[in-house]
């Protein structure tokens, strides 16, 4: 559903999204506060995107990538 980044791929984008969903709730503030706990929980999450990776993630989700997931919502939601 996200668009492929154009690095050497390390990252998925999808991981990178759910590190950031992850981060939010214990109180992380801004993108280094987010990357905080995915540093101090490398055995669970694996690498942590840096805050500039993760930003880029965010950048890359434009009007299409919304879309495209709305439209895989609702083909599972038929089938559930």
């Amino acid at each position: 559903m996200l668009p492929v980044g154009a690095g050497d791929g390390r990252h998925e984008r999808a991981a990178i999204v759910v590190q950031l969903a992850a981060a939010l709730p214990p109180g992380a503030a801004n993108l280094s506060a987010a990357e905080q706990p995915g540093l101090r929980h490398r055995s669970l999450s694996g690498p942590a995107a840096s805050d500039s990776t993760t930003r880029r993630t965010l950048t890359a989700l434009d009007e299409p990538a919304p879309t495209r997931m709305a439209k895989a919502r609702r083909t599972v939601r038929q089938h559930v």
